[in-house]
């Protein structure tokens, strides 16, 4: 029990100082910022369609905005089906906003490259400065690796939520019915995105811990990105990748094993990055 104190005291104390680090970095910051952008430069080209689509139909009759409501549901469904690979799945997201979804879409479009540019130099900065050695005195490498999984992931799950409900904040306030309770849904989802950053941020460190310097760090984590995507796009391989099982995050019937999925490979991806610390040579 004292052991498993003192471990936890490690991993805390690493990715409390791993924050405070990233925060200070000029990179970071600007990961942070593109990521935000990004997102929101998404969102805005949406809302002018919206805006056009209501000036048109401003003075449509009742049965002519019947009509619209009935394509524009079809076209949704359609959308939704498309994300999920099933009618079924699609039906159950039929009271959905579609902002919502497209939001989440965004958000896990975008975060790995925000998980990449926040963690690919976790482990390789300071294997190329030799503070690696002076680091292991002081705490355990696995705990070193946790610790700065554990610290960066926490910093990139905030930005999530908070970027997330910030396009929320901009939908809302630019005039969009969502319909009652679509707050809830844009909670969910952003809780959703947040899920799947760990994983990314585990890529990153894993490459990370098998570079010699941060350029290498963040060239292997691009490559892994890379790989995994394709890997997700084809039937052979796709279930040995995370992107294969981002689809089971926009229905509500398939969230948990979606969750569980993403979850799992951060557990895989992170232990083979502390057995590789572990047994490098330093």
């Amino acid at each position: 029990m004292h052991r498993i104190r003192l471990i936890g005291r490690e991993v805390a104390v690493v990715a409390r100082d791993d924050v405070v680090a990233t925060l200070r970095s000029t990179l970071g910051l600007g990961a942070l910022l593109l990521y935000a952008g990004m997102n929101v430069a998404l969102a805005v080209p949406s809302l002018t369609v919206a805006d056009m689509l209501r000036e048109q139909f401003a003075g449509a009759d009742g049965a002519q905005r019947v009509a619209v409501s009935v394509a524009s549901r079809g076209v949704w469904l359609g959308l939704y089906e498309f994300l999920t690979g099933s009618a079924e799945a699609s039906r159950a997201m039929a009271d959905i906003p579609v902002q919502a979804v497209l939001t989440f879409w965004a958000a896990a479009l975008f975060a790995p490259l925000l998980c990449v540019l926040v963690s690919y130099d976790a482990v390789a900065t300071d294997v190329q400065s030799g503070r690696l050695r002076f680091l292991a005195v002081r705490c355990r490498r696995s705990s070193l690796v946790l610790g700065r999984w554990l610290g960066r992931s926490a910093l990139v799950v905030a930005v999530v939520l908070v970027v997330t409900m910030g396009v929320y904040a901009l939908i809302v306030t630019r005039g969009e019915d969502l319909g009652p309770g679509a707050w809830r849904d844009f909670v969910r989802y952003a809780l959703l995105a947040a899920a799947v950053a760990p994983c990314w941020v585990a890529v990153g460190v894993l490459a990370s811990s098998l570079a010699s310097t941060p350029r290498g760090g963040l060239i292997l984590s691009l490559l892994f990105v890379v790989v995994l995507a394709i890997a997700g796009a084809t039937e052979a391989a796709g279930p040995a990748s995370p992107t294969w099982y981002k689809a089971l995050l926009y229905a509500p019937s398939t969230w948990p094993r979606g969750v569980a999925a993403y979850a799992g490979f951060a557990t895989i991806f992170v232990s083979l990055a502390a057995l590789r610390l572990t047994r490098r040579d330093i």
